[in-house]
């Protein structure tokens, strides 16, 4: 009996992870994020530049007509502290869009370039669109409860 409550805590750990998606997350080693990003790569049959120093992660991918240059900054503890896409602004949209509309984060706007997820998750979403170029940089925010609320307004809050 207890093999199989392991091996069913397993597949649902399997489960969970599988849904997650592939891409790297706030926290992950900077050897997780190398893993994930090759097997985006290999996945969607791509071929990429991977630039790797002391505090950044840099993945140059050909995208369409244009090149998305992927962006991972690591903590000194080498775990993901921030990413950012840029380039192609249809690929950068796509990727924009598809973070905003996890629920789970429960993504605030607080105006046109700046996206708070709840105070549990800690993380802001930064938006640059300057001289036709498309940026989002996503990191971790180390705002107190009464800072994160008082960036909305008295009826937001």
């Amino acid at each position: 009996m207890k093999s199989f409550f392991l091996f069913f805590l397993m597949l649902l750990a399997a489960g969970a992870t599988a849904q997650r998606g592939t891409g790297p997350d706030l926290g992950d080693s900077r050897e997780a994020v190398r893993e994930k990003l090759q097997r985006y790569l290999d996945k969607h049959k791509r071929t990429g530049t991977l630039i790797d120093t002391d505090t950044s992660l840099l993945l140059r991918a050909p995208m369409k007509s244009d090149t998305v240059l992927f962006s991972y900054g690591f903590n000194p503890g080498g775990r993901l502290a921030s990413f950012g896409y840029s380039g192609c602004r249809e690929c950068v949209q796509k990727f924009l869009s598809e973070l905003l509309a996890n629920k789970r984060f429960g993504w605030r706007r607080l105006n046109d370039s700046v996206y708070y997820a709840n105070y549990g998750k800690r993380q802001v979403v930064e938006i640059t669109d300057a001289g036709g170029q498309l940026s989002f940089k996503r990191s971790i925010v180390s705002l107190t409860k009464a800072e994160y609320a008082a960036l909305w307004p008295e009826g937001q809050r």
